[in-house]
Parts: structure tokens; C-alpha cells; sequence
């Protein structure tokens, strides 16, 4: 009995550490890509720095028609000076638009979906952190398969170097941003097999 106990343990804690190493590999094969190429639009999922000025600058240089900045503190207008530079203020509502209302990755895409159906947009330039796009890219395929999407990270380190060299701290946001991925794609799996089943 102890021996059974102690074969599942083994199997158990390598298959866990097998989805780690896949999703630190996932991580790390994102970043930016050089030869960028236009777009219908631009989505920023807010959450880290520099994320909404790395979609202000893919807008401005034209690589999309619009940009959704999707969960977006409430409170913030288009008259903030940090969100908004003024050299920007030109684009205003007319190609910008604010997502208030999602407060999690999945209503993100959930959201972003309503938008796209109604400007009629089927490629993306996806902004977010390194870590956080593969998750980010499973929610926004759950919601518009068909959906092309360049992710855009705004940040790109060896994430193996960092692990290192952060007192852990690296190592936390990675583990949770893993458990949050696993935990949607299990979810997406459930509820695709009780779709089909239906």
C-alpha cells in the first residue's frame, strides 16, 4: 500500500513538474515580433506597466485601426494626462475605446468579443505581460476561435534568469499565473465536453 502511495506521489509531482516546465518554455518563446504588420486593431489588458503605452504606440504608428484598452480602472477618462498623452489626444473616442467592466482575463475576452462583433474585427495585436499571454490567449480562442492573434508582450526576459535573480518573487507571479492557466483550461475543457454532450 505505502509503495502504490508512493508511485502515485513520484508520477503525481513529475507530471506537475513536466506542466511547469511546458509552461515556462510557453513563456518564454513569447515576445514582440520585429517585422510587425497592420492589423484590424490593437487590445491592451491592463494589469502592468507600460502596457497601455505600448498599445498607444502600435496605434499611433497605424499597425491597427482601433484600440480597446479592456479593464481599464473605472475612474480613468480620456482627459488623463498619464493614460493619454496629449500628443495622442487626437485619436480620442474615435479609435480609442475604454472597457470598464472586466475585472478578470476572461471577461476580458468576453468583452473584447462584443467589441470586435461590432466593429467588425477579426485580427489582434494582443498587449499584455509575458506570463500573463498564454492564458490570455486561451481565453480570447474560447471566445473567438477563428480570431487571429499576434501576442505583443510588453516586456521579454529569460524567465529562467529571473526565477534567479528575484528573491522568489518572479517565482510566485510565474507558480500563480501557472495555477490560473491550468485552472482555465480545465474549465474550458469541462465545458466544451458538456457543450458536446448536450
Amino acid at each position: 500500500m505505502k509503495i502504490n502511495i508512493l508511485i502515485i506521489s513520484f508520477i503525481s509531482a513529475s507530471l506537475f513538474m513536466v506542466s511547469i516546465v511546458y509552461f515556462l518554455n510557453q513563456v518564454q518563446s513569447y515576445e514582440a515580433p520585429i517585422e510587425k504588420e497592420k492589423l484590424d486593431a490593437i487590445i491592451v489588458l491592463t494589469g502592468g506597466a507600460k502596457r497601455i503605452d505600448e498599445g498607444l504606440k502600435l496605434l499611433k504608428e497605424n499597425y491597427g485601426q482601433k484600440l480597446l484598452v479592456s479593464g481599464i480602472y473605472n475612474r480613468v477618462s480620456f482627459d488623463d494626462q498619464h493614460t493619454y498623452p496629449i500628443r495622442l489626444k487626437k485619436f480620442r473616442s474615435k479609435k480609442i475605446t475604454l472597457d470598464t467592466l472586466s475585472t478578470t482575463t476572461k471577461e476580458n475576452a468576453e468583452n473584447s468579443r462584443l467589441w470586435m462583433i461590432q466593429h467588425n474585427i477579426h485580427s489582434i495585436y494582443l498587449v499584455t505581460e509575458q506570463f500573463h499571454i498564454p492564458r490570455s490567449l486561451l481565453e480570447f480562442k474560447r471566445t473567438m476561435p477563428n480570431l487571429r492573434v499576434i501576442p505583443w508582450p510588453v516586456t521579454h526576459y529569460n524567465i529562467y534568469e529571473k526565477l534567479n535573480d528575484s528573491n522568489g518573487n518572479i517565482f510566485r507571479l510565474v507558480l500563480t499565473e501557472y495555477f490560473k492557466f491550468f485552472g482555465a483550461f480545465i474549465i474550458i475543457k469541462i465545458e466544451s465536453f458538456l457543450h458536446k454532450g448536450i
